[in-house]
Formats: structure tokens, sequence, C-alpha cells
């Protein structure tokens, strides 16, 4: 259900509506890495949806977000569809005045919000005009550095974010009528845009780059279109390595990724032998009860499993479950799908008890 609008989830029909909410998940990824909610199951989403209750943002995530951004997103998401952006080019125009400095629709309109955008539009007069007040007092040249160091923090922070969101705005110039003439363009088309773009528009920018890369191919992986990933994951890779060589480090998660994909391909020897690096390099960098190691050998005795390897299998999802119970307890939904996946390996190998 994660890329699953709430009147697909009901089995209504299927309208622009639908692709808005799927464009909202996919810039919450963008953003974060991660998907929105990902241990929600079938039936709590089909239960949320018919209750008219929205997705929503855990708080953490939030606080991680741009202000501005965070009420784009959960416009998307409105669990009502008349409630959500009319369309693509609604979207794309809010996402547009939050990088020009304007007030962005799904915030608000009111005086106060747009007075502030204005001052942000117009920061360095904005600092002068305040200056020659604050001189008139004293303290003028500590007030300007708490200004500027403020401001440089802020813009450091919301750097990637935005160059992301200008990449997707441009990504979704292709929904306006006279360019995308047949249909609505659905997260999987702005995917398939993106993925032309990163390459020829972000050559000279590889932060921006590798972030999307990895974003665009674990949505594609999600979404089943697993060519797609490959290919745009093993281009992140190709950046990650030209810039820091051999390193598994930098890699980490590019490698692990690209180890799912192979792995729903069906080549589970290479899955494996990717898998089986990653788990060594994590158990010797991280320790061998970090949740990343503990993630990495659980999909190792996944590989193990299906190449009919069980006793392998066993004899790491019994480490990884142990792991589990002493790092985040044994009632903790991951170590409840381990003890799962292990007493269906046990009754496998005639072991019920």
């Amino acid at each position: 259900p994660r890329y699953a609008s709430p009147e697909q989830l009901l089995g209504h029909s299927i309208t622009v509506a639908s692709d808005i909410a799927q464009l909202g998940l996919l810039i919450y990824e963008v953003l974060t890495g991660e998907a929105l909610n990902p241990s929600e199951t079938l039936a709590n989403a089909i239960q949320r949806a018919a209750d008219g209750r929205s997705l929503r943002v855990e708080l953490e995530r939030a606080q991680e977000l741009p202000r501005e951004v965070l009420p784009i997103i959960e416009q998307c998401l409105r669990a009502e569809p008349n409630d959500r952006y009319a369309d693509a080019n609604s979207l794309k125009a809010d996402i547009k005045a939050y990088l020009d400095g304007y007030p962005v629709v799904a915030v608000g309109q009111s005086a106060g919000y747009r007075f502030r955008k204005f001052i942000g539009r117009n920061l360095p007069a904005t600092i002068i005009a305040v200056a020659a007040v604050v001189a008139i007092f004293g303290s003028t040249a500590w007030y300007i550095v708490q200004v500027t160091q403020q401001r440089d923090e802020a813009q450091r922070q919301t750097r990637l974010a935005e160059e992301s969101l200008d990449f997707l705005a441009g990504m979704f110039e292709a929904s306006d009528p006279d360019i995308a003439q047949d249909h609505e363009l659905s997260a999987i088309d702005v995917l398939d845009l993106g993925a032309e773009k990163i390459e020829t528009e972000l050559a000279d920018q590889a932060e921006i780059q590798m972030k999307l890369y990895f974003t665009v191919g674990k949505t594609y992986w999600r979404l089943g279109q697993l060519e797609k990933a490959e290919k745009a994951v093993r281009k992140l890779d190709d950046i990650n390595e030209e810039l820091y060589g051999a390193d598994i480090g930098p890699r980490f998660d590019a490698l692990n990724l690209l180890a799912n994909i192979v792995a729903n391909q069906g080549d589970t020897e290479s899955a494996t032998r990717m898998q089986e690096e990653l788990a060594q390099y994590s158990e010797q960098q991280l320790g061998p009860g970090h949740i990343r190691t503990l993630k990495v050998k659980n999909n190792l005795a996944i590989s193990y499993w299906t190449a009919g390897r069980l006793d392998d299998a066993q004899a790491l999802y019994e480490d990884v479950f142990a792991r589990k119970v002493e790092t985040l307890g044994p009632q903790e939904e991951s170590t409840l799908t381990t003890a799962i996946n292990l007493s269906q390996l046990y009754i496998s190998l005639g072991e019920p008890e």
C-alpha cells in the first residue's frame, strides 16, 4: 500500500488526485531518503482510508523538513481528493513559490506570513535597514553577526532540500497540458523524467546527483520497476566509486539497495556475494549488534534461504534474532518479524519446535 492513494485502497475510481498523492509521497522520499510510514500494513492502510484519516508525517521527521515544505506534502496527502492540489501544475507552483521566496498557498495567506516572506526575499536590504535602526541604540556589529550566522546556518540546512525541490519542479514541467497531452503524469512518469535529467542537468553537482539517484532507484524498486531501479543505483555507485574509490563506507547504502534489487531480479548468487561483503564490513566497522549490521545480515539470511543454504540461513537468523532481542527488545516489530521468519525456517528444516 506504500504508494496507493486512499481512493485506490478503497477500490474507487482513480483521478488526477491519486497522482498528486503519489507525487507527495515521492517529494517526501526525495527529501528524507525514506518512505513515509513504511511499516503500515495493507489492512491498516485500508482502515485509515475508510476512516477518512490522512497519512501524516511523524513529528520527528516533520521537524527535519523545511517549515513551508511540510504543508505542501500534507496537502498532497489529504484523505479527501478534492482537498489536494487540483493538478501537478498547482503543486509545481507552490514548490516554485517556496524556492523563490514567495508565499506558499498550502501554508495560508495571513498578513504576517506574507510580510515574513517579503522580508526573506529582501533580506540584504532588510538587514541594512534594521542595522541602521539598531545603530541608534548601539550593538550594531553584534546584531549583524547574529543575523548573518543565523542566515548562513539556515541556508546550509536547506540547500540540499531546495535543490531537490527545484529539480522536482523542473520535472513537473512535463505535466503542462501542451507537453503531456495524452495523460496526467503518475509517480512513475515523473521518475522516468527525473532519471533522464539527473545525469545531464546535475553533472556538476555530485552530492545532489547521488541523493536523487538513490531516492529514484529505491522508489523504482518499491514500485516493482527493477530494471530502472538497477540502472539508477548503478549510476549512483559509479559516482560514489569515482569520488571515494573502492571504500565500501560511502557506498554502503547504494550497494545494500543494489543487492536487494538484484535479489528481487532472481540473481541470488550476485546478491549473496554483495550482502556477505556488506555484512563483513558493517560488523567490523559498526559492530555485530548495530542496526545496519542486523539489517544486512537479515537480508543475507533470506538470500541463503532462497539459495537452499538452509543451515547457513538458520545460523544467521538465530544470531540476528538474539541480537535484536538484546538491542531492540523482544516486542519490537523488527524482532518479531525475524522470529516469524526463523519459525518458518525451522518448519522447512523439520524442526517445528
